[in-house]
């Protein structure tokens, strides 16, 4: 139920005085007409779009809120109001055209009116005025048919639109501009070249890339057609990017479009002719070398050339001391091959559930966490799976703190945790996992999977569900739920959407990757797990085994009906260093604050999961429950999250996808980046290309080079692609 992604969306609209709806197919799901007289609050943000399911949203248009829009359906439309129509600091990208935001004119209302501009007919144009009583799909909606969502094309501030009365808002609603209507373009479609025109802009990512609204060429004059309005475009202003994006868009609406290659010459020479002509230099080609330099140009960016910090782990992680530190060492004793920072990790993870909820922050939070390690097979990625449930079997606790290594579904979690509420889980191919809840989203009790981990994540006393046969019913008392998965990082990543990363799962984990190639086998290993380690846990377990009444915890409250866990503070130094440090990722995540890739829901845990690590470090230090966080333990935590979170959040940012066509464009990237002076070859590039077709990665690599991404080269007498850094792509625009 409910749509995540939409209710930050509503979340931002409702912040900026709009009231957005929530629609179905672009009708209502809640009746509105109230909302064109009052405005809605967060609460009906949270009923709408959370505990109802709608498709798409919407925004009420009219002078309680400061504007109306021009609804543009086909270029016939779009290229009248680039004709009579001011200029909009706002527009937004649909399926068939355009919507042009306006401000709320000081002549009268605007009113809600279909086909308000006529002589459109036959050209598969129309115009709509949405005003007074009337709503607009906004983004970021899904298309009600086809794959694509609305898109901002410009985005001017609300409060400044630029306001405007059109003529054709007469008495009665009759339109004064009739007689001026445009005529049809000569040579204007019809029949099956009408619908080709209609659907022109579909599929097109035009983000940043000015709009194209001329007619289609006459049959046998395509060439000519598109360099006259090429140097027209050029005449006007348009740079030789903008020149190409408008001729990309112009070449599809022609029932016979020429060759990609043909529509770059062509533009490329009215560029070159006009410069001759007016005095300004062409831009040229450029060959590998060149390329490089300029990719090279300017300071270098150390985050570009290495995104995510290297794969040097600090000494701290790899050798922490204490209880996880001999964790470490028995983990990379015992196998083969071993990471230590994942053994780390699972440590963290293992000490959390040993404690069991005995002992909660000064905040209320407990020891559980979510940590998840990504690295290619045959790295040693498993070793700390195997390690942990072997330290936890001879101390002779694993029954009470370890659960299934499989899970089928989200009930049969909740109903194991309701049988077992302190546990650990040690899951493998994590990836996998979220791939088959994402590939399943009908099948409930798959989907259930994440939601119920989420939900296992925060401190409740009680989670409960009833289902409609009664047998599967659950309930969840004082739970105290871990989780330490491991994974390969392409099928991790592959398998999330962005929707994933707001919805809030990833947000509670600490997720690591290491890019690390296959490791040489040791061959000295001892599989026996140290008397003094298994001890250790043993009396940091407190006993969860014994039978009730015997358990050392219970007089303390833990997990029994009123829990009362000691709250372990931290010191007056420690709090003082945490306040400080944690204020610090509270303006990072209003920097961020509805970014488009949820990472500001990352930077708002941050925090959170520092409380924990910090408390399961003094843990590990005392190797007993903890009755203080000393700074030593803050400094800890600090240090893990100051190291991980950026690494983490680039990840998010270059390989989690919207869809496919957005999958393709973040690997090409990458790809490119990990070249550099190399470069990518057009073979190269198809081969990325996994799920989409020949168009769309053709479309997707020219809005690439037109954003500056890449840079178009030739090199034995072939194409290919170079990646610019930040600095490299200012100076090819100064170029």
């Amino acid at each position: 139920m409910g749509n995540v992604r939409l209710h930050r969306a509503a979340e931002a609209y409702l912040a900026l005085g709009l009231a957005p709806l929530p629609i179905r197919g672009k009708v209502p799901m809640v009746e509105w007409k109230r909302w064109q007289t009052e405005r809605p609050g967060r609460e009906e943000m949270d009923e709408w779009f959370l505990a109802m399911s709608p498709t798409q949203l919407s925004l009420v248009t009219g002078e309680l809120y400061g504007f109306w829009v021009m609804d543009c359906d086909g270029p016939s439309a779009a290229e009248w109001a680039e004709r009579n129509a001011p200029e909009t600091t706002r527009a937004a990208r649909t399926r068939k055209g355009i919507h042009r935001y306006y401000g709320w004119p000081d002549e009268g209302p605007v009113r809600t009116l279909a086909d308000a501009v006529p002589g459109l007919e036959g050209t598969g144009g129309q115009i709509d005025a949405r005003g007074q009583g009337g709503t607009i799909v906004a983004p970021p909606s899904p298309w009600s048919r086809g794959k694509g969502e609305y898109e901002w094309l410009s985005e001017g501030d609300w409060a400044s639109l630029p306001k405007w009365y059109p003529s054709w808002q007469g008495p009665g609603g009759l339109p004064l501009a009739a007689r001026k209507a445009p005529r049809p373009p000569r040579g204007g479609p019809s029949g099956e070249a009408a619908a080709v025109r209609k659907g022109n802009l579909r599929g097109a990512d035009l983000r940043g890339v000015s709009v194209c609204t001329e007619a289609p060429a006459p049959e046998g004059r395509r060439n000519a057609s598109l360099a006259s309005v090429a140097g027209k475009w050029i005449s006007e202003g348009s740079t030789e990017e903008e020149a190409l994006g408008k001729a990309l868009q112009w070449n599809r609406r022609n029932r016979k479009q020429l060759g990609l290659k043909e529509v770059e010459d062509t533009v490329a020479s009215v560029v070159r002719t006009h410069g001759r002509n007016h005095g300004t230099a062409p831009a040229a080609a450029a060959t590998v070398e060149e390329a490089a330099a300029m990719a090279e140009e300017g300071p270098e960016d150390p985050e570009e050339a290495d995104p995510y910090g290297g794969q040097a782990v600090p000494e701290r992680f790899s050798r922490p001391g204490g209880l996880l530190g001999d964790i470490v060492e028995y983990a990379s004793r015992s196998r083969t091959v071993d990471i230590p920072l994942f053994s780390m990790g699972a440590g963290l993870c293992m000490i959390g559930t040993l404690l069991g909820g005995r002992v909660t922050t000064e905040t209320g939070l407990r020891t559980n966490l979510y940590v998840i390690g990504l690295s290619p097979s045959g790295s040693g990625k498993d070793s700390a799976l195997a390690a942990t449930a072997r330290i936890l079997d001879a101390a002779g606790v694993r029954a009470q703190n370890l659960g299934p290594t499989e899970l089928a579904s989200g009930p049969a979690l909740m109903r194991h945790v309701a049988d077992h509420p302190v546990r650990l889980f040690l899951l493998d191919e994590i990836g996998d996992l979220v791939g088959t809840v994402n590939s399943g989203r009908k099948d409930t009790a798959k989907a259930e999977l994440i939601t119920n981990f989420k939900k296992l994540f925060a401190p409740k006393g009680h989670v409960g569900k009833a289902y409609a046969n009664s047998e599967h019913d659950f309930n969840v008392s004082w739970h105290h739920v871990s989780l330490f998965g491991t994974g390969v990082p392409a099928a991790f990543w592959k398998s999330l959407t962005v929707d994933d990363v707001m919805g809030g799962f990833l947000s509670r984990s600490i997720v690591m990757s290491l890019n690390l190639d296959p490791a040489e086998a040791r061959e000295d290993v001892c599989e026996d797990v140290p008397e003094p380690l298994a001890e250790a846990v043993r009396r940091l377990d407190g006993g969860k085994g014994l039978p009730r009444g015997q358990r050392a915890y219970e007089t303390k409250g833990n997990l029994t009906d009123e829990p009362a866990p000691v709250k372990a503070g931290k010191t007056p130094e420690a709090r003082a260093m945490f306040r400080e440090w944690s204020l610090g990722w509270l303006k990072r995540q209003a920097e961020c604050k509805n970014d488009p890739n949820g990472t500001d829901l990352i930077y708002s845990r941050v925090s959170e999961l520092a409380h924990k690590v910090a408390l399961i470090h003094a843990a590990s230090r005392t190797r007993d429950t903890p009755r203080s966080v000393e700074p030593e333990d803050v400094d800890f935590a600090m240090a893990l999250m100051d190291w991980n979170t950026p690494r983490y959040v680039g990840m998010i940012r270059d390989f989690v996808a919207y869809n496919p066509n957005d999958y393709f464009r973040r690997r090409v990237l990458r790809l490119a980046r990990a070249r550099q002076a190399r470069g990518l070859t057009q073979t190269d590039v198809y081969r990325l290309a996994e799920d989409c077709s020949c168009m769309q990665v053709d479309d997707a690599i020219r809005l690439m080079v037109l954003r500056k991404d890449l840079i178009k080269t030739t090199a034995r007498n072939a194409e290919g692609y170079v990646y610019l850094s930040p600095a490299g792509a200012a100076a090819a625009r100064r170029r």
